[in-house]
């Protein structure tokens, strides 16, 4: 009993997705634009939904998917596909309800679209609950949960997730119902989401407390549940909900408070099978109370209540079959309707008589028609597993491109650290080698400097002075010290370290003369100028007057540092 509950709630609760992909249908099967089909499908969704006419939006709308798959209309194909498996779906013809479900979803994975996608799961789903396959029914919700989550839609992640836990609670997978609990909860939003959804996730987490026996819990979650229910007029909640409380306070043994709610939700009961708990529950108060009379009251409801629920599903069966013969014989209808009027009566006769030995064998032909639906269920589903592997061989060869680009990536990468280093390395061994440069100049500048000083000294010692002979020959000392720095030793030392340097420069400057490149080499250098006045022979004001020409002939901004510029050639 408790799986018609679970699996009415389901209905209930669900139908509404379905309904959204059911859009867009003139009488007559002549179309032949997108928009006309779009039309006759609104008309058959009409018949199936409201007029109950569903043979003839069978028969609608298996011409609509024709006209679609020949002229390659992919969104009205998958309209069809999908109203047809909802109207097989309500004739309680699983096998072909499945067929046309999967026939849809396979085109939507051609098409790779998931809102559509995740809707059409979800029908299947529905399918499977109905048919008492619980594990089938989770794996197609989990399908359409996961897309959910994907696209963000919160209110399919809510509303899938609600869907999950009571699933999972009728299981038996109670930890399982508790996270799915938990991300309804967390997930729901009270402007967008519906507010059965938390409910259902609410009832289920009760149900699980009941389990835990946190009965003091249950009962007080249960009446806030119970107030919301009420006030947006939720009947099945509001049962379910009461049903929760009166197995809750039979626990406590509080027969009044259990006596309560049992005939509450006897009174608000939307079916039988709600009611055939609740006296299920009342014949269990009375055992508690030892209230002998009420128990054979109770057990008397209880057994009309299970031959009125035989009585209707047999008129749900003699209801299909009959659906099921006017299917088949409304296109020998239309062949009927262009005879001649005089043959009419015989055709009558004919089909009356076709008709009674129809119903005579519809008993044996039902019980055939679950083994045909299996057969139908198991291809659908091979075919779509063959569809899944497609997509996964897919999914491979893509991540073995991703992987090869990856690993081309990461070579080009090494290549470039390695051409770095290099640069790093022949960087390092040309501030090396100018560094050695510099201090050799240095050294040569400081000695020249020294001896400067001391020849002067010399010079104007009084006994040198009175001597012409050694004035002349200090003189001609001071002269050789002048030519004494050996700049062709230093050109040469410092184009070897600096070849690109000296190449870049007069590549851009042109204009420059032998002399301007070797000031421009003591300024790359970093020597200040004190230090290039000292190697020039020249005074450190000439040396400022002098960069200050060079910048000018290389067309520098006066304010622009000569040392950065060169560092950056």
């Amino acid at each position: 009993m408790k799986m018609i509950m679970t699996l009415r709630k389901f209905k209930s609760s669900i139908y509404p997705i379905i309904s959204i992909l059911l859009f867009f249908c003139t009488l007559q099967i002549n179309a032949q634009t997108s928009q006309e089909l779009d039309s006759l499908i609104v008309v058959a969704v009409k018949e199936i939904q409201i007029e109950k006419k569903i043979p003839d939006a069978i028969k609608q709308l298996e011409n609509i998917q024709e006209i679609a798959f020949q002229k390659n209309y992919s969104k009205q194909y998958i309209l069809a596909t999908n109203n047809l498996g909802m109207a097989y779906y309500l004739l309680l013809d699983y096998g072909n309800s499945i067929k046309y479900y999967l026939d849809a979803y396979n085109k939507i994975l051609k098409d790779g679209d998931p809102t559509n996608e995740m809707m059409v799961l979800n029908n299947i789903a529905i399918v499977y609950a109905s048919d008492e396959n619980l594990n089938k029914a989770e794996a197609y919700f989990k399908k359409a949960y996961d897309i959910a989550i994907n696209q963000q839609s919160k209110v399919r992640t809510n509303m899938y997730a609600s869907n999950l836990a009571k699933l999972n609670f009728e299981m038996g997978a109670i930890d399982k119902a508790k996270e799915y609990v938990d991300i309804t909860l967390k997930t729901y939003d009270a402007q967008e989401c519906e507010l059965s959804s938390k409910l259902n996730a609410l009832i289920t987490q009760n149900q699980i407390l009941l389990l835990e026996k946190k009965y003091n819990e249950v009962i007080e979650n249960s009446l806030q549940i119970l107030k919301q229910a009420e006030k947006h007029h939720l009947s099945e909640p509001s049962v379910e909900t009461e049903i929760i409380l009166s197995k809750a306070y039979l626990k406590i043994n509080n027969w009044e408070k259990a006596s309560l709610f049992i005939s509450k939700g006897i009174a608000d009961a939307p079916n039988d099978a709600y009611k055939l708990d609740l006296y299920e529950l009342k014949s269990q108060l009375a055992l508690a109370t030892n209230n002998i009379r009420q128990i054979y009251a109770v057990k008397n409801s209880m057994l009309q209540l299970t031959n009125s629920i035989h009585k209707s599903k047999n008129r749900e069966l003699l209801e299909t079959s009959k659906l099921q013969f006017e299917l088949a014989s409304s296109k020998h209808d239309l062949v009927l309707n262009k005879e001649k009027s005089a043959a009419q009566k015989n055709i009558y006769i004919i089909l009356t008589i076709s008709l009674v030995f129809i119903l005579l064998v519809v008993s044996w032909a039902f019980r055939k028609k679950t083994q045909v639906d299996a057969q139908k269920i198991v291809l659908a589903e091979s075919n779509l597993k063959i569809s899944d592997l497609e997509l996964e061989k897919e999914k491979q060869k893509t991540a073995i491109l991703n992987q090869k680009f990856k690993e081309k990536e990461l070579l080009n990468a090494l290549e470039k650290e390695k051409l770095k280093e290099k640069e790093n390395q022949l960087k390092q061994e040309i501030e090396k080698g100018n560094k050695k440069l510099s201090d050799k100049i240095l050294f040569q500048s400081t000695r020249n400097e020294l001896i400067e000083d001391i020849i002067q000294t010399i010079s104007n010692l009084p006994d040198i002075k009175k001597n012409d002979e050694l004035s002349n020959s200090i003189n001609n000392l001071k002269s050789h010290l002048k030519e004494a720095t050996k700049w062709d030793e230093f050109t040469s030392s410092f184009e070897n370290v600096n070849t690109k340097f000296l190449n870049r420069l007069k590549q851009k400057h042109p204009n420059l003369n032998a002399n301007d490149i070797r000031f421009l080499s003591f300024i790359y250098l970093n020597l200040s100028y004190k230090e290039i006045a000292t190697l020039l022979n020249i005074t450190p004001d000439s040396c400022r007057k002098r960069k200050e020409r060079v910048s000018k002939k290389m067309g520098l901004d006066s304010g622009k540092s000569l040392f950065e510029y060169l560092s950056k050639i």
